[in-house]
């Protein structure tokens, strides 16, 4: 009789801890903390749980008015309250790519400012660390791809703004403007030297 009593409290036990241990491995998992740090995209406390006190979350580049960075529970409440007034959300392109504790994927962000320039969506890529179910590290990168017609969609529409195309960017960057007005004094002065040694001779 006592161990029939025991075999069932075992049985019991086993039973209660399977499915806590399995939501638990769910919600740990970092696709599945992705994918609801997404969801909350425009819900702070709901987003605020899944990010660890020591989170860094990075967008590249900056957007408009931002830093681009923000470190800590305390700033990362104000990117959620920015992406709140940003309307944003983020549609997943195929599907997550899990490698340990780290995930990636492509999304398409539409924001209020891609969609007033004309531009939503815009390709992201997406990269988190994710640990015991807390984001220590998020960070969107705009595609390539994408930056030119950004930037020349932000400066139609904010003309005082010159254009960025961010990290690795060609056409547009601001360091362009600088280089061409060097290249033409260079050629102005050294057209100059040949007129006066003509005129010399």
């Amino acid at each position: 009789m006592h161990r029939l009593f025991v075999t069932i409290a075992v049985t019991v036990v086993a039973l209660i801890a399977a499915p806590t241990s399995v939501v638990f491995a769910q919600a740990s998992d970092p696709a599945t903390v992705m994918e609801s740090f997404n969801d909350a995209a425009t819900d702070p406390d709901a987003a605020m749980p899944l990010l660890a006190e020591d989170v860094t979350i990075r967008i590249v580049p900056p957007p408009p008015g931002q830093s681009g960075v923000w470190t800590g529970k305390e700033q990362a409440r104000g990117f959620l309250e920015f992406t709140k007034a940003q309307n944003v959300r983020r549609e997943l392109v195929g599907t997550w790519r899990v490698e340990g504790n780290s995930v990636s994927g492509t999304v398409m962000v539409t924001n209020k400012d891609f969609t007033a320039w004309g531009v939503a969506p815009v390709e992201h890529t997406l990269k988190a660390v994710v640990e015991d179910g807390e984001i220590t590290s998020w960070t969107s990168t705009m595609s390539p791809a994408e930056r030119e017609r950004v930037a020349a969609a932000r400066a139609v529409h904010q003309p005082g703004a010159m254009p960025d195309a961010g990290a690795g960017g060609s056409a547009g960057s601001s360091g362009t403007y600088p280089m061409l007005v060097l290249g033409g004094l260079a050629l102005a002065l050294g057209l100059a030297l040949r007129l006066a040694r003509a005129r010399i001779r």
